[in-house]
């Protein structure tokens, strides 16, 4: 798994207040896993790499998120609890 971000848009939300965004996708090959947007407000004049130490924190916030969903979902466990419950079904 990879992660890929990109720049997505600035926008203006007040004079001076710039609105960031980048792209953040996680990649299997050629199979996107998991995409999301983060936007951190921005200043004139501020130093641009302290916006990036927040945007570094939330995606990785985001994808220990995805690791540990992707894990419960990959559960050997919770197919077999699928598998019963479809068997057990009357319809």
């Amino acid at each position: 798994m990879i992660a890929q971000v990109t720049k997505k848009s600035v926008s203006r939300t007040l004079e001076g207040q710039w609105a960031v965004t980048l792209n953040l996708k996680l990649m299997e090959g050629a199979t996107e896993l998991f995409s999301q947007d983060f936007s951190e407000d921005y200043n004139t004049g501020d130093d641009v790499a302290n916006i990036g130490a927040k945007f570094k924190n939330k995606m990785q916030e985001a994808i220990n998120k995805y690791k540990s969903e992707r894990a419960i979902l990959n559960n050997s466990k919770l197919d077999t609890v699928v598998t019963a419950l479809q068997n057990q079904l009357v319809v």
